[in-house]
This record gives C-alpha cells, sequence and structure tokens, in this order.
C-alpha cells in the first residue's frame, strides 16, 4: 500500500491496491462494529488496526495522487483506533518471538503518533469531501471554515511532546521518533 513499483510497467499503482485492501477489509465486515459477542478483543484490535491503515493511507494516496477516496466513511461505523490497539498486550498475545515484542515496545511512542495521523486522515477526509466531490454545496465556504475549525481543533489538540519544538536544537528521543514527528507535521501541513 505504499508507493512501490515492481517494474516500470507496472500500471497497478498504489491507489489500485490500497483500493483492493480497503475492499477485502469491507468483504470482510472490518468497517463495521462487531456485533457478536464471542469475537474475542485480540481480534477486534487487530481488525481496528488493519482497518485504520487502510483508511489511513487511502486518504493520503488519494490526495497525492489527485484520485477519488476508495474507503466511504459513510459506511463505517468500526470504533475509532485506541493506543491499546496498538500496543497493550497484543504483541505477548499474538505469540510473538522476545525480539519483536521487544522491538515493538521500543517504539511505542510511535504508536501515539499513529493515532493522530489517522485523527488527521478524517480532517483530510472532511476536506476533499468538501472541496472535490461532484455537486459542491452552496454552502461551501461554511464548509471549508468546519474543515478549518476542525484541523485546528486536531493541532490544539496534540500533545505536546507529539509537536515539533524548534527552540529546542538537540532533543534527545530516537531518531524514529522524531522523523515520524515531522512527517505528521508535513502531513498537516
Amino acid at each position: 500500500m505504499s508507493y512501490w513499483y515492481g517494474n516500470a510497467d507496472n500500471i497497478a499503482i498504489c491507489w489500485h491496491w490500497v483500493g483492493i485492501a480497503g475492499s477485502l477489509c469491507q468483504d470482510m465486515g472490518l468497517h463495521r462494529k462487531p456485533t457478536d459477542d464471542h469475537v474475542p478483543e485480540l481480534h477486534r484490535r487487530l481488525w481496528r488496526r488493519v482497518w485504520w491503515c487502510c483508511v489511513h493511507r487511502d486518504r493520503w494516496i488519494a490526495l497525492g495522487l489527485g484520485r477519488p477516496m476508495r474507503i466511504n466513511s459513510n459506511d463505517c461505523d468500526v470504533e475509532t483506533l485506541s493506543i491499546s490497539d496498538l500496543v497493550e498486550g497484543g504483541a505477548v498475545c499474538a505469540g510473538l518471538s522476545n525480539r519483536a515484542v521487544t522491538i515493538i515496545e521500543r517504539y511505542c511512542p510511535v504508536a501515539h503518533l499513529f493515532i493522530q495521523a489517522v485523527n488527521l486522515s478524517l480532517c483530510l477526509d472532511d476536506v476533499m469531501t468538501c472541496h472535490f466531490s461532484l455537486g459542491q454545496s452552496a454552502d461551501l465556504l461554511r464548509q471549508s471554515a468546519e474543515c478549518e475549525r476542525r484541523l485546528t481543533s486536531w493541532y490544539m489538540g496534540l500533545d505536546t511532546a507529539l509537536v515539533i519544538d524548534l527552540s529546542h536544537h538537540f532533543v534527545e528521543e530516537p531518531t524514529t521518533w522524531t522523523l515520524q514527528k515531522h512527517v505528521l507535521d508535513i502531513f498537516h501541513q
């Protein structure tokens, strides 16, 4: 679901593959809140992770390639992604190796960034729907202002640990963490 091409003749670009991933998720019902109480919480967490990864990629690939979003958020009622979906207990229960669990725990802070990236993707959904849909509403100014308000609210609600602070010339944090904070900032811009 990234920008990788197998060769120069490959016409099935990432937009195609994210569409396939989203369709498969919807075929499995990952876009809906499970109603069966017998579904283990471990599976529910995995399903939410997979679903929200697809939604996130769908929004940004659509924007980057100037194509329509493949996933319609009006068809979805799955719960939003939470930190427990990404880091709490799931790694150990999933039968991963000790090394894999160590890697997951080490990059735990990045999970907070990913949740905010997904939330930002939902703001992008509103912006793209407002500005690029056919039959735009006469209330375009009001809708644009609402998109701007939601985006500002998202940014103002960020934990200070997730915001780039350029007043500090040297911050002792993992390089991956710093890189991901900058990626989130670029997406916001």
